[in-house]
């Protein structure tokens, strides 16, 4: 997996035993980058904190590796690059956002279940519903579904990003998104220099599949969970359609039982994208586990 490890002096492709750890995942189509600016403030405001940017994959530099291709296959991927970079304790804190929420609960699980490297002490998942996700009731035209959708219509190479941008947009999608995708592309010397994919569409379509399907509703109430000192904080984007009156008091009820080992948090005023829409209400939540 391609990854990076910041704290407030440097960057590093090891870890420094005498820090705690912070790990933070992105979501489908993107790459550890797109969670750099939220990372490295709480790098920089908690320097007894390093944080782990990894990305997923078949997503960015990351190799697409060997299939089945599903959440399960990256919380293992994360197992395998912990002990790779030296993390030999389980880190103190995970983030996820959206399909890397999915995977930070796996990752929770696989832990605890294990239980030999200690466990984490919280779990935030960014705008993520734990339970089967429906995307054929979305008619968002920039939803991940319809993006996969239509970028398997785009023929690659194509000559510049400003083409990709009008071929896009030409398909109805919002320019910021177009513009947006343009971080996903690269130069390929041998087909002229012309720009491809910078992820693997197939595997992550595949990703995408089993992240609908999975569900960590008998986690948050597992016994396993109990037992742990570890917390659960699901983040909820206030604009996000997908949080229906159903999960929401689902999740609200479970915080009750659990007596707040499971919690929701509402995002006022945010849409999916919670760390660009609303950085520093996110950072405030998010802070309060660096803070214990």
């Amino acid at each position: 997996l391609s990854y990076e490890i910041y704290d407030s002096t440097e960057l590093r492709k090891s870890v420094d035993p005498t820090k705690k750890t912070a790990v933070v995942l992105h979501g489908i189509l993107g790459n550890h980058k797109n969670l750099r600016q939220i990372s490295y403030k709480l790098g920089d405001s908690f320097p007894d904190y390093q944080i782990l940017l990894a990305t997923h994959r078949g997503h960015g530099e990351s190799s697409s590796g060997q299939p089945p291709h599903t959440v399960y296959s990256c919380v293992g991927d994360l197992l395998n690059l912990f002990k790779e970079i030296g993390l030999s304790s389980s880190p103190e804190i995970i983030i996820g956002h959206s399909f890397g929420g999915k995977v930070a609960l796996g990752l929770v699980d696989s832990l605890l279940k294990d239980n030999s490297s200690g466990n984490p002490s919280h779990c935030f998942v960014l705008d993520s519903l734990p339970g089967v996700v429906d995307f054929s009731k979305n008619n968002d035209k920039d939803s991940v579904a319809s993006v996969i959708s239509s970028l398997k219509k785009i023929k690659l190479p194509i000559q510049s990003k400003e083409k990709l941008i009008e071929e896009m947009t030409s398909q109805g999608f919002s320019l910021p998104l177009a513009q947006w995708m343009t971080l996903n592309v690269k130069r390929d010397r041998q087909l002229g220099n012309q720009f491809v994919w910078l992820f693997d569409l197939k595997a992550i379509e595949s990703m995408l599949n089993d992240y609908c399907k999975v569900q960590y509703w008998d986690f948050l109430k597992s016994k396993t969970l109990m037992e742990s000192e570890s917390k659960v904080t699901f983040v909820q984007a206030e604009r996000n359609p997908a949080w229906t009156l159903d999960v929401v008091t689902t999740l609200d009820q479970i915080q009750a039982e659990t007596q707040g080992i499971v919690q929701r948090k509402l995002l006022k005023d945010s849409g999916h994208w919670v760390h660009v829409d609303q950085p520093l209400p996110l950072f405030n939540i998010l802070s309060s586990a660096f803070e214990d």
